[in-house]
Order: C-alpha cells, then sequence, then structure tokens
C-alpha cells in the first residue's frame, strides 16, 4: 500500500512538471497544492490513528468548532411531505423480519440496504420524469412539484444535459489530521453509507449515514456520525466548495436519525 502511495505521488509530480514545461497557467497552483497534500500524508503516517468510533457527542462538536443545535426531536412531516412506501419494499422488509431472529447489525444492515435502494431508484426516477417533463412538456407525465436544492445535471456525448447520477457508496473510509486533548492525532473511519454526484471524490458528498450496531442504538452512533460529518465538511471548505452543508442519518434499520 505503501508503495502504491509512493507510485502515484512520483507519477503525480512528474505530471505537474510537464505542465510546468508546456506552460500550464494554473501550474504553481497545482505544485503548492500538491507538496502541501505529500506533506500531510507524510505527518498522517506518523500520527497516531484515533477512531471515530471512540467519540461522544460533545467531543466530536468541539473538535470541529461545532454548535449544538436543537436536541433530538421526532419529525412530523405533512401530508403533502409524504411519499407512497412501494408494496415490493413492504413486502421485502416483512420478509426480513420473518427470516431474521434477533435485533441485531445484519438485520440493521439488510433494512438500511432496502430502504436506500428502494430511495435512490425513486429518486433517480423522479428526477428524470421532471426533467423530461420540462424539455418535452408533456402534460401526460405526473411530476410532484419540487422543493429543496435542484438535482445537479451533467452533460451526455451529444451535448443534451441530463440529471447527474446520485450514486449509493458503502463502506467509504474517511480520515482527518486533527487535534484531540492537545495533540496532534489521525482521526478515521469508515461511513456506512455516503451519497455522491461525484464517485471519484470520497469527500463530495453531502449526506453520510452510519448504521447502528443493534436495535434501538441508533442514539449511540451520535458521536461518530457527527465526527465524519465534520470531516467532511471541513474537506470540502478546504476545497473551495460553495457548498459545504453536510447531511448525516444514523439508523438501527427502524429508527432514523437526522
Amino acid at each position: 500500500m505503501a508503495r502504491d502511495r509512493d507510485a502515484q505521488a512520483h507519477m503525480t509530480y512528474h505530471f505537474l512538471q510537464h505542465l510546468d514545461r508546456s506552460g500550464f497557467e494554473n501550474v504553481s497552483y497545482l505544485r503548492q497544492q500538491f507538496n502541501d497534500y505529500r506533506e500531510t500524508i507524510e505527518e498522517a503516517a506518523k500520527l497516531e490513528p484515533l477512531s471515530a468510533s471512540t467519540l461522544n457527542h460533545q467531543e466530536a462538536l468541539t473538535m470541529f468548532s461545532l454548535g449544538s443545535g436543537q436536541p433530538w426531536v421526532t419529525c412530523l412531516l405533512e401530508q403533502d411531505e409524504l411519499y407512497d412506501v412501494s408494496d415490493s419494499l413492504i413486502q421485502y422488509l416483512n420478509k426480513i423480519d420473518d427470516v431474521s431472529h434477533g435485533e441485531n447489525e445484519v438485520r440493521a444492515r439488510m433494512k438500511v440496504d432496502a430502504i436506500l435502494i428502494e430511495s435512490l431508484f425513486e429518486e433517480k426516477r423522479f428526477a428524470l420524469g421532471a426533467h423530461n417533463h420540462n424539455q418535452h412538456h408533456r402534460s401526460n407525465v405526473p411530476v410532484p412539484a419540487l422543493s429543496g436544492p435542484s438535482t445537479p445535471f451533467t452533460a451526455k456525448s451529444d451535448g443534451r444535459p441530463v440529471p447527474a447520477p446520485l450514486m449509493l457508496k458503502p463502506e467509504v473510509e474517511i480520515n482527518r489530521i486533527v487535534t484531540y486533548k492537545y495533540e496532534r492525532r489521525l482521526l478515521k473511519g469508515i461511513a456506512d453509507y455516503t451519497l455522491h454526484y461525484d464517485a471519484k471524490d470520497p469527500y463530495g458528498t453531502n449526506l453520510v449515514i452510519v448504521e447502528a450496531k443493534k436495535y434501538g442504538a441508533a442514539g449511540l452512533a451520535e458521536g461518530q456520525l457527527l465526527a465524519y460529518m465534520g470531516m467532511v465538511h471541513q474537506a470540502r471548505k478546504d476545497q473551495g466548495k460553495r457548498n459545504i452543508t453536510v447531511f448525516g442519518v444514523a439508523s438501527d434499520g427502524e429508527a432514523f436519525r437526522y
């Protein structure tokens, strides 16, 4: 693994040299970014790791200088904010209950998997349907009113814009150098799920999901979830992204805490 990283750094360095000779206008900026990245990698290799799963709520907030909002409350949605759950999803969740025994991590994972896959499928279908409706003014395509942030668009090979694909990525490694109890540490962990419009960037997400290890323990994952959200938030700030808002969800397959 270390040799692979060294080889990648070596190739990136020579790529920047090639750009320099080619007169690329942003090469000095890219070279500085590369040097900063290399120094960070070298420092991280020397630091003692700190698992995100060991942090509590207050430790995560303090670490990233975040303020605590309202305490956990039950979300009461309006009727027009509710969507029908497909019969196929209900049947599948019932099957999980029928064949699994006890409230354990495997059962929680299967339920969260099913709910996320169904939700993403419907979101893609909805985004594409709304796009086609706006493009072609098809009155026979029922499209609910849009609310909240709009879906990003990408261009097809012929130049036509289409909704950017929203991808579910499981088991995403997230790490960052932090200060913990007056010491520099390498905070690290693996988020159970993230949603991406840019699948190549591990921090190109604005939704992080942590699956609780057992039934009724969604609240126990709060510190770990906040740590992941803080790392993504800071990385997006460092990258100069306009949208640095990050959402998080902790779930045991039954309750979802946002």
